[in-house]
């Protein structure tokens, strides 16, 4: 719901209003990603706890790397493409905007609000995929049984019976 407020937002609000609303969304999107590492540890045997932690961590890092790369590119390009004539797209800075005429201030805006506004909600697409697949889990518990650590093995059974004769 956050990424599709994003995509919703319209040009010239106060900087708070989308910091507020990627808060909401980093808040959602820290809890989901808590609760995969959860489930993943619940459906693992113990022994394989660390690796498939590991593996998630690696899945999740890879991924993003990867998605960054992706939306960077096609922001880059977007916002490239779309920059009026009098605009360099490799000295664009925040500066050379403030100064610009304010028809050119706001033909940026717009461009930013056009490139964006989609990437948003095909994240909101993505996150929404996830939580469908999180549905279609089988239904199960997470196990609240204490794990003995792996260097202690079972109660000595020649102990116990020392300690009742």
């Amino acid at each position: 719901m956050g990424l599709a407020t994003m995509a919703a937002l319209p040009v010239g609000l106060p900087l708070w209003v989308p910091m507020v609303v990627m808060g909401i969304v980093g808040l959602g999107t820290g809890s989901f990603q808590s609760l995969v590492i959860a489930i993943v540890q619940a459906e693992a045997p113990v022994r394989d706890t660390g690796a498939v932690t590991a593996t998630v961590n690696l899945v999740r890092q890879v991924g993003a790397t990867v998605a960054t790369a992706i939306i960077g590119g096609v922001i880059g390009v977007g916002v490239a493409s779309r920059l009026p004539a009098e605009l360099d797209p490799a000295s664009l800075t925040p500066a050379l905007v403030h100064e610009a005429p304010a028809e050119v201030q706001a033909t940026v805006a717009a461009i930013y609000t056009d490139v964006l506004a989609p990437v948003f909600l095909g994240l909101a697409a993505v996150y929404a995929l996830g939580i469908v697949a999180a549905m279609l889990l089988p239904p199960g518990t997470l196990s609240a049984a204490p794990v003995a650590p792996a260097n202690e093995s079972a109660p000595d059974a020649s102990r116990s019976s020392k300690e009742s004769a």
